[in-house]
């Protein structure tokens, strides 16, 4: 471990946020970081960040694919998103597709 970093997650965290992980599979990402706020404690006994918490849950979701498991993290709602549809507006803009070549 390199000096100055930190260690705030400990196994018994990672073995709740796992399970967290598994229970919110069809959950938003908003809901799955409001579960791990209340319930998840750094070795400070801290609330993790949002930030800490999707972090991690991808470094976990990645061991599990590694290991044959599915588990994801949970995506922002749809609604989230600052633009929904991107054709409209690239021709709002005034940008125009370049013509296929035969």
């Amino acid at each position: 471990m390199s000096a100055g970093v930190k260690v705030i997650w400990s196994a018994k965290s990672v073995q709740q946020l796992t399970t967290l992980l598994g229970q919110h599979q069809n959950s938003t990402q908003a809901d799955f970081i409001t579960a791990g706020t209340k319930s998840l404690k750094t070795l400070d006994g801290k609330a993790f960040t949002s930030e800490q918490l999707i972090a991690k849950a991808r470094q976990v979701s990645k061991q599990a694919k590694d290991h044959g498991y599915s588990l994801s993290v949970p995506r922002k709602a749809s609604h989230a998103a600052i633009v929904e549809d991107w054709g409209s507006l690239f021709k709002a803009a005034g940008l125009k597709k370049p013509r296929k070549k035969s």
